[in-house]
């Protein structure tokens, strides 16, 4: 009993006489580890006990909880801005899919061509194109030789036609001068033989 007296009595003492030191201007921007440090390093000893005063405890705990407070509010913060860097991050990709697909979209128009409902690779349509075109230029071009062919066989047709009509024309005019020729000789052996039987009577 007497020995608890003197042990309370010993604690007492050391209660009374522990102080907390005077903040310094260092110590208000220290670490949680820093301040804990320097508050067991400026405590007195009881053998294994250090003896801190109750007031000092009561400031530590309460800049504690600020602290715990503080980073869990940078904590919020952070997770704030990384969900805003999260959609911020989800919409630049957004965005870059749709640039990707624009350039994607322009990269083929440029490369093709729709005609009449078909889509077209731009080279594979020029040489079709081409090759339209130089069909219809041959095409042409034997038709061209065609009517100039036509057109030769028709003059030398209109010409033996027309050499043919001249010779029908010169047959026809040969004819009726040997019918006129035929008509006097004969109208001249009527009027003879006219004169004969009249002069034998």
């Amino acid at each position: 009993m007497r020995l608890l007296l003197v042990f309370c009595s010993f604690l007492l003492s050391f209660s009374l006489f522990a102080q907390a030191p005077s903040v310094s201007p260092e110590l208000k921007n220290a670490t949680l580890q820093e301040r804990y440090s320097l508050m067991k390093s400026t405590s007195q000893t009881f053998q294994d006990y250090k003896v801190i005063k109750e007031t000092w405890l009561d400031k530590e705990w309460k800049i504690m909880i600020d602290s715990v407070r503080s980073g869990r509010a940078r904590l919020r913060e952070a997770k704030a801005e990384g969900a805003k860097l999260e959609s911020e991050l989800l919409a630049t990709q957004l965005s870059l899919k749709q640039k990707e697909a624009s350039m994607a979209a322009t990269e083929h128009a440029a490369s093709h061509i729709d005609f009449m409902g078909i889509d077209f690779n731009k080279a594979a349509f020029t040489g079709l194109a081409i090759a339209v075109v130089a069909g219809l230029v041959v095409l042409m071009v034997l038709m061209v030789g065609r009517l100039k062919m036509v057109s030769h066989e028709i003059k030398e047709k209109t010409e033996a036609f027309d050499n043919l009509t001249q010779a029908l024309e010169e047959n026809k005019r040969n004819a009726l001068e040997k019918q006129v020729k035929l008509s006097r000789e004969l109208q001249n052996e009527r009027n003879r033989i006219q004169e004969m039987r009249s002069t034998k009577v």
